[in-house]
């Protein structure tokens, strides 16, 4: 089970965990040798019951994180900005999971408890309704999860 989004276009694959299971030792030895010459991240065993909790958490951090930029690269069109500004912002973000944990690195007015900014922002997203419950949503479970932030 390889962690990642393989499509035909990549040229090769990347450097990415692949889960491996198998009902006996032989099968299990063939198995790691197979992919330990595909991927040098290789997790020796994940049941079927590990393999769908960590699909669910990749449709997590992947294909939802990658609706909200549809949806920010969208906004951002209908208001005349150029979306690829923000490209620096992702891509810090992102870079900064490798050393310190998710819920350390959230900001924004959510977290603060800045209610005044999150009413502005909601009153920008008149003219864009279907962003508002998603942007009132998000801002919620980020108050309710503001105590991950303390998490070691």
């Amino acid at each position: 089970y390889p962690l990642q989004s393989l499509r035909r276009e990549m040229k090769t694959i990347p450097e990415i965990p692949l889960y491996i299971d198998a009902s006996n030792e032989w099968s299990m030895t063939r198995l790691n040798e197979f992919v330990a010459s595909l991927s040098p991240r290789v997790a020796l065993h994940a049941s079927d019951g590990e393999r769908i909790r960590l699909h669910l958490a990749a449709v997590l951090v992947s294909n939802f994180t990658n609706h909200l930029y549809a949806l920010a690269e969208r906004y951002c069109k209908k208001e005349g900005i150029d979306f690829t500004q923000l490209y620096p912002l992702i891509l810090e973000t992102a870079s900064r999971l490798g050393t310190v944990a998710a819920a350390s690195l959230q900001t924004g007015p959510a977290i603060r408890g800045d209610e005044a900014t999150i009413q502005a922002h909601l009153a920008l997203l008149d003219g864009h309704p279907h962003l508002q419950p998603v942007y009132r949503m998000l801002s919620d479970s980020i108050r309710e999860s503001s105590w991950m932030a303390a998490m070691p």
